[in-house]
């Protein structure tokens, strides 16, 4: 998410220089588009980046560019073209490459299908997921045990959970005099 608001400010001050589109003069448009964009991948980076293979086989700058580029695929030539502006015999392989690499993240991220897209899959989870709530729910509780539970504290007048402690407490002591202490006696009463 970083990258992309990174990238997005770049675009803006791309925009606000004229140089990412020079043939275009609406700048509010060009930041609208750009607006819309950044919306765009950054549900994409929300929801398909997360549940895909994209965050093990790719950088985060590649997969910000390519959630950018499945939202608005022109801006990012453009972005790229502005970015990779230096002529010479690398300029051309390595632009391929980066939009090689691009354009397999954007596939990727391009193939995710929510459960919310298939209607039979939605009305599953959601039947899942009220099953989930019920068994969830803390009123859903054993009723009958705990009504046992505070008539016995009421009948007894003490708590029963601190009577359970106190006696747990109690065979602890009992079972640890009767077979003696684990780490062996206090170091004052070792003869010597």
């Amino acid at each position: 998410m970083r990258g992309l608001e990174g990238g997005v400010g770049e675009l803006l001050a791309f925009i606000e220089d004229g140089t990412l589109f020079e043939d275009e003069t609406d700048k509010r448009a060009l930041q609208k588009r750009v607006g819309t964009a950044a919306e765009r991948a950054s549900n994409i980076l929300r929801t398909a980046a997360q549940m895909t293979d994209a965050y093990f086989l790719y950088t985060p700058s590649q997969i910000w560019l390519a959630a950018l580029q499945v939202a608005d695929q022109d801006l990012v030539n453009a972005y790229l073209t502005k970015k990779i502006d230096y002529t010479g015999t690398e300029a051309i392989p390595l632009r391929e490459k980066v939009m090689k690499t691009l354009a397999s993240g954007a596939k990727l991220l391009a193939s995710y299908k929510s459960p919310d897209d298939d209607p039979a899959e939605a009305k599953e989870m959601k039947r899942i997921g009220k099953k989930l709530h019920l068994c969830q729910n803390p009123e859903k509780v054993d009723l009958v045990a705990v009504t046992r539970a505070k008539a016995a504290e009421k009948r007894e007048g003490v708590d029963a959970s601190e009577e359970k402690v106190l006696k747990k407490r109690r065979l602890e002591r009992e079972t640890l005099e009767k077979d003696g202490d684990v780490f062996g006696p206090n170091l004052k009463s070792v003869p010597r």
